[in-house]
């Protein structure tokens, strides 16, 4: 997030070092790794209800938790979801576009077009839903492991939202690895987004995915400041 918003939030950002512990994160329980998320994603809802965007963005929505939460909480706000994955998006589109949700069949990327998006069905020898959240623009680096591969309309972040008022952004994004295309294509974006929740990893686990520090060092490029992580 932008730092004139810093410190509003530094009371918030304590109650997740009592229960996080840098060293200790290996060897959190999935119990204790699931708090933490959770103070995490709650320091996100009272962060939100400081700056107060008027939209919000949610990349790589699945059912579009987040959108629906912001869309109930701040029905004024215009909410956007983005799904690549067909199966996903015939799933959930008529429930989630009943909340007023703007959900959308598409994958956020570097260039508008059509791009190559991996389902995987089985990783590292286990069989996933159907349905699943796994889906990407890059292929999975795990053995024994199998994908679907589709074409799927993508758009940039700049050209869908340029024809909108220009409202003050939050945007939430878990694309499974493929967050350096998202960012690449959302510059005049970046400059409208008081507040980023994403997913970024420090190993690879897809191939030709770009890491934390990298995606760190562009945000941070852009004007953001990292204020919370979990594990």
């Amino acid at each position: 997030m932008k730092d004139a918003h810093l410190t509003c939030i530094n009371r918030m950002v304590a109650r997740l070092d009592s229960v996080f512990v840098m060293d200790g994160a290996a060897e959190l329980t999935r119990h204790e790794r699931a708090e933490v998320t959770g103070l995490l994603e709650k320091t996100l809802y009272d962060i939100v209800g400081i700056v107060e965007p008027g939209m919000f963005v949610e990349v790589g929505a699945f059912d579009a938790s987040f959108s629906c939460r912001m869309k109930a909480r701040y029905p004024d706000a215009r909410c956007l979801a983005l799904e690549a994955n067909p199966r996903v998006f015939e799933r959930f589109r008529d429930e989630i576009q009943a909340k007023g949700v703007d959900y959308m069949l598409l994958a956020a990327a570097a260039e508008s077009g059509n791009v190559d998006l991996y389902i995987p069905e089985v990783i590292a020898g286990n069989a996933r839903p159907h349905v699943n959240r796994m889906a990407s623009l890059n292929q999975i680096r795990a053995k024994n492991s199998t994908m679907v591969k589709t074409s799927v309309p993508a758009i940039t972040l700049d050209k869908l939202l340029a024809p909108t008022s220009p409202e003050r952004l939050c945007m939430w994004v878990d694309v499974e690895g493929a967050i350096d295309k998202v960012l690449e294509g959302a510059q005049r974006t970046l400059e409208r987004t008081d507040v980023i929740y994403c997913e970024i990893e420090e190993r690879q686990v897809w191939k030709d995915q770009v890491l934390a520090p990298a995606i760190l060092t562009k945000l941070e490029m852009s004007g953001f400041v990292m204020v919370a992580r979990d594990f």
